[in-house]
């Protein structure tokens, strides 16, 4: 019985997923909707599990986490049958492959053995061995199993070091030890074969049928490889930041909305992996050109899409800043921890009021801003840009620079082609790398200026891997563009199912 429910425990996010992805996304092949739908899910869940047993009180349980499992399946299989049998939606059009997602030669037969086997490989060893790596034991994997043996967030207020990261790493660890295993690094192999086969069921539908196995192999060949036997926080953020660029190209393809929001949502699951790095900003800045790019609605409807898009992808950020607020409250400590030194007793009132807490930080807000100015002196300038460009090209250009080598020839090969180059979606691609690449170099700059201790090459590099994903991702859009115009391919004669 006790295995079933192990197994169950992991399926349940294939089948939840699914669900989620055929009401929000039909049109997606099944492969993406299954492997997707597992990471969206799993974000959906942690982040409801977090909210539940902050606001609510519901312990972590194997209980409640049965009970929050089921309440997801039995409303999306509501929805699910509502439209079949109201909408009278044809079944058949959802479940069915799309294109050739499962139509293969015999090469391809062999290739596809070659990927399941190497994906197998970080999930076999993370169902055999612990997780080690120094900051998963002091900090995922330590809470992971504290919370599901206390069933409770109180051991936060004892050791520190736990505000860094929201906690979806730490509630999936969670839910593995809750299961009865014994380790919860396979759960990350279970991430990384979901993003690689759902990025070959993208491709698969879609000429010409050898792009899919490249973009696979790039991929495996990649450091992503490596983190789905880690147990780091750097593989899910990762995966999806990534899916996150992926929805938005194609919206700004396919002139489809459903496709915004699944950016939207897959940005706001970055953000509850990693809630202080500046990425999603991009994201904004791709969903405000997109409104004057796909014009399939009108200007008013678009810019009120564009302030829900915006609201749905910050709310899981808002959410855990504001939780960390009022941490100690909500966790069960006596004292309520506002602002800085700032603190009142239960049932003792503030002296300010809502208006003057709002102008306070708008204020602060745009005094940040200036206060970047102290940064661009000539002084420090010549000091410190020099130091910032070595940093970046030597940690995050040249430590994968392949990649990097990827994305010029792509870039340059899309510009002086004149098909390619009318392609607005190839552009936003290419401007997401050029854009967080300036970032990093920006955010690099200010660190050195403002940390003693900030030669941390290794967790540079670790935060940029998306930089590898989304590189792999521009070249296989462009070379697409360039042979088949993303038409859907035609099934094969010499293929079998």
């Amino acid at each position: 019985m006790k295995m079933f429910v192990m197994i169950g425990g992991i399926l349940i996010f294939f089948i939840n997923g699914f669900l989620l992805l055929s009401l929000l996304k039909k049109s997606m092949g099944i492969l993406e909707r299954v492997f997707f739908g597992f990471l969206l899910y799993s974000s959906l869940f942690t982040f409801s599990f977090f909210a539940l047993n902050l606001y609510g009180k519901i312990p972590y349980t194997l209980l409640s986490g049965w009970i929050l499992h089921g309440t997801f399946f039995l409303f999306l299989s509501v929805v699910f049958l509502w439209k079949i049998l109201v909408k009278k939606e044809n079944i058949v059009s959802i479940l069915q492959p799309s294109g050739g997602e499962f139509m293969f030669t015999w090469w391809e037969v062999v290739a596809g053995i070659l990927v399941l086997f190497f994906l197998f490989i970080p999930i076999l060893k993370g169902f055999l061995y612990p997780i080690n790596a120094w900051d998963s034991v002091v900090l995922y994997d330590f809470y992971g199993y504290a919370f599901a043996q206390e069933g409770n967030m109180k051991s936060t207020l004892v050791y520190g070091y736990f505000a860094m990261y929201p906690f979806y790493v730490h509630l999936m660890h969670t839910w593995a030890y809750l299961l009865g295993f014994s380790t919860p690094l396979f759960m990350h192999g279970f991430m990384y074969m979901a993003f690689v086969i759902g990025l070959f069921g993208y491709f698969a539908q879609r000429d010409p049928r050898w792009l899919k196995w490249v973009v696979v192999s790039s991929v495996l060949a990649g450091s992503l490889y490596s983190h789905a036997a880690m147990g780091y926080n750097n593989l899910a953020p990762t995966v999806f930041l990534t899916l996150a660029f992926l929805m938005a190209y194609r919206w700004w393809e396919e002139k489809d909305y459903g496709f915004l929001w699944l950016s939207a949502f897959f940005g706001a699951a970055n953000l509850w992996c990693r809630h202080a790095e500046p990425w999603y900003l991009s994201l904004v800045v791709a969903y405000f050109a997109g409104i004057f790019i796909v014009k399939t609605k009108s200007l008013w409807h678009r810019m009120v899409v564009f302030v829900l898009i915006c609201g749905a992808l910050l709310f899981p950020k808002v959410i855990w800043e504001t939780s960390l607020s009022r941490w100690k409250a909500l966790v069960g400590e006596e004292k309520v921890v506002l602002t800085g030194d700032v603190s009142l007793q239960p049932g003792e009132k503030s002296s300010f009021s809502t208006r003057d807490v709002v102008f306070s930080r708008v204020v602060s807000a745009i005094g940040g801003i200036f206060s970047y100015l102290q940064y661009v002196t000539p002084s420090r300038i010549k000091r410190y840009l020099p130091v910032a460009v070595s940093f970046v090209w030597g940690t995050v250009v040249m430590s994968r620079w392949v990649y990097m080598l990827l994305w010029v020839m792509m870039f340059g090969f899309m510009v002086n082609h004149q098909r390619l180059r009318q392609k607005v979606a190839l552009w936003l691609v290419g401007g997401l790398f050029l854009w967080n690449l300036g970032v990093i170099f920006a955010g690099t700059y200010v660190f050195i200026q403002t940390f003693r201790d900030w030669n941390i090459g290794d967790s540079a590099y670790r935060m940029s891997l998306f930089l590898e994903t989304l590189s792999v991702l521009f070249g296989a859009l462009v070379l697409q563009g360039f042979l088949k115009d993303e038409k859907i391919r035609p099934l094969s004669e010499d293929s079998f199912s």
